[in-house]
């Protein structure tokens, strides 16, 4: 996607953060990697990969001014952000969204997708409806203000 949005003269910037992405096969002007990395979140607390995810995702919630600084060098750029590929990690870490939230959320999946030339049929948008409204007990401690 780089590669062809550059080839259109589009200014793009690669954002990743995926604490456990080493080794990128691209370049990339913002790296979580200088923030936290799930090796160092493991291997200091004692934590399995996936609750290294989750404590290296909610680490960068708690220091956003650190990635708000990285992205302000590169006004007026496209941006392509590489998150971590484990679904646990979001379903974990959705459930701390409140309902206007979870809204937003499916609004931003159906634009997703519209602009992919996918839309939901309606069965697959009520069973999605139905899952990111089920209540499931967890050990995460979500803090929200």
């Amino acid at each position: 996607m780089q590669e062809f949005l550059s080839h259109l003269g589009r200014k793009v910037v690669v954002v990743n953060l995926d604490p456990a992405n080493e080794g990128l096969p691209y370049p990339c002007a913002v790296d979580i990697s200088e923030l936290v990395t799930l090796d160092d979140v493991m291997d200091g607390l004692k934590l399995g990969p996936n609750g290294g995810l989750i404590y290296s995702m909610e680490y960068l919630e708690a220091n956003l001014d650190w990635l708000e600084n990285k992205l302000k060098h590169h006004h007026g750029c496209y941006f392509l952000f590489d998150c971590p590929g484990q679904v646990e990690l979001y379903f974990v870490l959705f459930f701390c969204l409140s309902l206007q939230e979870k809204e937003s959320m499916m609004q931003v999946l159906r634009t997703v997708d519209k602009a992919n030339g996918y839309c939901f049929a309606d069965l697959e948008e009520r069973n999605l409806q139905a899952m990111m409204s089920v209540p499931v007990q967890h050990n995460s401690q979500c803090t929200g203000e």
